[in-house]
Order: C-alpha cells, then sequence, then structure tokens
C-alpha cells in the first residue's frame, strides 16, 4: 500500500509524533491543508475532525499546507517550502465519510440524528454497519475525539443489557467487559435503563432505550469497500465460501476463502460434479455405491441409491458382518457352510470355507435329486394317510345307516345287509368274511357293538377297499 502524508489525528497520535520530532527540527509536514481557512486531510478532501487550534499559526495565503512543530502543534506554511515529513501506511481503508479507527481496525462514522437506540441500529445496518463497540481505552478516545468535533451531544454505543438485567452484551455478543468507562454511579441498576450511551466527558452512562440521541456507527472495513461477509449486516449471495466469516467480493461475488466442501467455481455455487465428492470435489464417490454412476451427495458422500449387495454404511465402505449376505446384508449363510457363523463371502453367499455334511456347491445346498426323493416320499405318505381316513369315515358312516334300519336286531330284508356289502367290496375274501361275520353278529349291528378288541387287524382289513 503507497505511503501519503500522515492523515489522521488522534490525540494519542500526535503525542507520538511529538516524541518523533528532534530539536534541530522546527516543523514537520504532516497530510492537512488550510483550504478558504477550513482544515482538510488528504483522504478525499474530507474536513478535519481533530483540530488543534491551539497557539495555531495561520498563513496569510488562503491555501495553505499543514505541519505540525516540536510542540505537537499544528502551523500552516508555504506548500512549497522544502521542509522533513512524515508517512503513515493506512491498514484501513473507508469510503466516503467514514473515519478509520486504528484501534479497533473498523470503519467509524457519526450520526447527528436524534433517534432510539433501536432506530440507531436499524439506521446503521442500512449503512452497512451497527452502533460501535468501545472495545479498548483508545478507542474510546478515539470516538470521543469525534464526538467533540460537530455538534456537542450523547451518542449511542452499542452496549446493552436488554437480554438480562446486569448483564451487559455488546451487539457481537461478547459479555466480557476488558474494557469499561462508566460516569459516576453507573451503571445505574434501572430496570427501565437498559441501554447505553457516551456523554459529553466520554464516559458511558445507561439510559432509556426508548430515549433519542445522536449515535456512532461501525462497520469492518472489507464490508464498507469491496468484500463483505457474515460480519456484516449483508451476507454473500453464495453461502458456500469457505471461512468463518463466509466473505466474498461485493462487486463479483468471488469467495476469497476459495469454497466450502461439494461446491466449485470462484463463487462456490456450482456443486461437484457426479461422482465426486468433498473440499475441492477431490473425493471419489465409493464404488460400491448403487445406482447410475456410483452417484454420492456432493457434501458428505452418502451414496444416494444406496449399497451394492454386500456392503453398508452411509459411503458403503463396511462389508456386511460374518454369516450375512446380499442387499443390505439381510441374508444368512447357509447353515451348511463349516467355520464360525457359518462364513461365506459377503457379495456372492458363497462359503468361505468347505460344506458341511450333505452340502454341495458354493453355497453349500443339499443335491437337488435327494430334496425331490425326499418330498416324493413325504407326499405319497400324506396321500395314503388321507386316503385311510376317507376310506374309513365311510364306512362307519354307511354301517351305522345299516344298523338304524333293524332296530329290532332282525333282519326284515333278507339280504340287504349282503347287497350293501358287495356294492362297496373289491377287496380280498379273508377282509370280507371277517367283516360280515361282525355284520351278522347276533350282538347287534356295527353301529352298536362294543369297541373292537383288536383296531389294528381292523383297520388293516380296510386297507385295500377302495371307493
Amino acid at each position: 500500500m503507497a505511503f501519503t502524508p500522515n492523515l489522521l489525528f488522534s490525540y494519542r497520535k500526535r503525542s507520538h509524533i511529538r516524541g518523533q520530532i528532534t530539536p534541530d527540527l522546527h516543523a514537520v509536514n504532516i497530510g492537512l491543508r488550510m483550504i478558504n481557512y477550513k482544515f482538510y486531510w488528504l483522504d478525499e478532501s474530507i474536513e478535519a475532525l481533530y483540530k488543534n487550534e491551539h497557539k495555531l499559526r495561520l498563513s496569510r495565503k488562503r491555501e495553505s499546507c499543514g505541519q505540525i512543530n516540536k510542540d505537537g502543534y499544528w502551523i500552516f506554511t508555504d506548500c512549497a517550502s522544502v521542509h522533513s515529513y512524515f508517512c503513515e501506511k493506512s491498514e484501513v481503508v473507508c469510503p466516503g465519510e467514514w473515519l478509520p479507527s486504528y484501534a479497533s481496525g473498523t470503519c467509524i462514522k457519526m450520526f447527528q440524528l436524534l433517534t432510539t437506540w433501536s432506530g440507531a441500529r436499524h439506521e446503521c445496518n442500512h449503512q452497512g454497519g451497527d452502533l460501535v463497540m468501545i472495545m479498548n481505552a483508545d478507542m474510546n478516545v478515539f470516538v470521543h475525539e469525534q464526538q467533540n468535533s460537530m455538534v456537542r451531544g450523547s451518542y449511542w454505543i452499542g452496549l446493552s443489557d436488554i437480554t438480562e438485567e446486569g448483564k451487559y452484551l455488546w451487539l457481537d455478543g461478547t459479555d466480557e467487559l476488558n474494557f469499561t468507562n462508566w460516569g459516576n454511579g453507573q451503571p445505574n441498576r434501572n430496570d427501565e435503563d437498559d441501554c447505553v450511551l457516551i456523554d459529553l466527558r466520554g464516559s458511558w452512562k445507561e439510559t432509556n432505550c426508548d430515549i433519542k440521541h445522536y449515535y456512532f456507527c461501525e462497520a469492518f472495513s472489507d464490508c464498507m469497500t469491496e468484500l463483505f461477509g457474515m460480519v456484516c449486516p449483508v451476507t454473500c449471495s453464495s453461502t458456500n465460501c469457505a471461512g468463518k466469516n463466509k466473505i466474498c467480493s461485493r462487486k463479483t461475488g468471488v469467495c476469497r476463502d476459495g469454497c466450502e466442501a461439494g461446491y466449485v467455481g470462484s463463487t462456490c455455487v456450482d456443486e461437484c460434479s457426479s461422482g465426486k465428492y468433498g473440499l475441492g470435489c477431490n473425493d471419489t464417490c465409493s464404488q460400491n455405491c448403487s445406482g447410475k454412476d456410483s452417484a454420492c451427495h456432493h457434501v458428505s458422500g452418502k451414496c444416494i441409491s444406496g449399497c451394492k449387495p454386500g456392503y453398508l454404511g452411509d459411503l458403503c465402505n463396511e462389508e456386511c458382518p460374518s454369516g450375512r449376505h446380499g442387499q443390505n446384508c439381510i441374508k444368512a449363510c447357509s447353515l451348511n457352510c463349516l467355520g464360525p457363523d457359518n462364513a461365506c463371502h459377503h457379495v456372492t453367499g458363497e462359503c468361505v470355507r468347505s460344506c458341511k455334511s450333505g452340502g454341495s456347491g458354493g453355497v453349500c445346498r443339499k443335491d437337488p435329486s435327494d430334496d425331490l426323493h425326499d418330498k416324493l416320499v413325504i407326499g405319497a405318505l400324506l396321500a395314503t394317510a388321507v386316503l385311510s381316513c376317507i376310506s374309513l369315515i365311510t364306512c362307519l358312516i354307511k354301517g351305522k345307516g345299516g344298523s338304524l334300519d333293524n332296530s329290532d336286531g332282525g333282519n326284515s330284508d333278507g339280504g340287504s345287509v349282503e347287497t350293501e356289502r358287495q356294492t362297496v367290496s373289491t377287496g380280498s375274501a379273508a377282509s370280507h368274511t371277517s367283516l360280515k361275520e361282525k355284520v351278522d353278529s347276533p350282538e347287534g349291528s356295527l353301529g352298536d357293538q362294543a369297541p373292537m378288541e383288536d383296531p389294528e387287524n381292523f383297520l388293516a382289513s380296510w386297507s385295500d377297499i377302495t371307493i
């Protein structure tokens, strides 16, 4: 940054420069001019706010250049005269009528409009700043000097105990008041007085927030010139700038500190291309992501369509636990796999070791022919049991019907029972003879007889009957 003659003065700065003037020097040039008896610094011809008029010696010319003498006072001389000089490197650049505060590294501006504390905040926000925060003694001196150079009065500052009585906070949330300059009897602890101002003596006073006063605004130089961000009332149009303050150019939108993870480009509005994610889009999505191009989230890398079979986790970089395999690891390995947990491959399900007895193939299934044989045997047994039950029930029902037709114990129809028996008989002669003996028994019909002595022989006698 270019050096220019000394621009702005405070009491502290004047004392410092005075100490640098050696006895052999009468005066040195500073960046001050007098035009029509008004004083201007060299920063865009702003009228000087700090005035050191004691023992001021003016030139007879309407335009003269300023100096500071060994006593620390201003004098004016012909601008063409040759003198020693002081240079100052400005570290804070402020536009327009805003003044750089070297004590805070911010820009300050006085507003001589009477308004409430909240109204002052609103106006400062509109200007790109907020009410001034006085964090150290140098800042307090600087603000007080500006205060006395213009319309005299009290000015709102950015301190209050609005949120909690007795707990004073600066507007940035700072509650550690390493520096205070309370006036006598202050703070007054009055519940009605929550906002703080700086009075004519440079002391702080707590008063009612609805009273109207002048106010000081403060803004970061970045907010006032080219850059703005989270430290300013107006944030970047792109919220994807990296860095705590997310600072970007007010003119171009270019992010000063690069992009957050998942975004690229000078303005950080473009997401990572498909298959990429993370800071600078330098990370590649997992090959285990399911779906087209193994797509994942541009910031976190989480697989959008889930994982391929055999994998788990947001990044799909975890294999299925032992004993599981397949999509989402919901399939269990075959019980015929040897080894702990019947271990198998996490994707295919093939047994890691050999198969137990009876198993075959990669997943150790039983021989398909063995399975078919088992099914046929079971089916045959079930069919036989069903047919036997049906035959038995049918015969029992018909036998009971014959007994009801001969309730007197006789045979009124001569050969009716014999005829009925012939319609259902197709079995062996021995079976029919056994049944005939039981039906013709003098002890009564089949339905009324006592329990059979040998049920197994009875069932065996019906095993060859068909309906």
